[in-house]
């Protein structure tokens, strides 16, 4: 079910406590600045199960945990660093996400 949940979307965010805003910011940021209509947002405080599948899943201790098509990419941190030095356009086609920053560099 997890493994079903982190690859059925473009992007996945688990987040947790404090950082449900920043991780909910972060995932609306992402996806309006590149133009990613299909994600999810999944509170980990809601099910004890969840959170540990999660950590099993990714073999990562800390939230929250990002997910591009079911591959574990990082946190919050991971996610400004690709954005500043142009990772993130790269690992967004990928997975097939054609990022509307390429159209604005034009």
């Amino acid at each position: 079910m997890l493994s079903q949940e982190i690859s059925g979307h473009y992007i996945s965010v688990f987040v947790m406590l404090m950082i449900v805003l920043l991780g909910e910011a972060l995932l609306r940021c992402v996806a309006k600045t590149h133009s990613v209509n299909k994600y999810a947002s999944h509170n980990i405080l809601e099910d004890d199960n969840i959170r540990q599948s999660v950590k099993d899943y990714s073999n990562w201790p800390t939230f929250p945990q990002v997910y591009f098509k079911g591959e574990f990419v990082g946190g919050c941190d991971i996610m400004m660093q690709m954005h500043q030095n142009g990772d993130l356009v790269e690992e967004l086609k990928k997975v097939g996400i054609h990022s509307t920053l390429l159209d604005r560099e034009k």
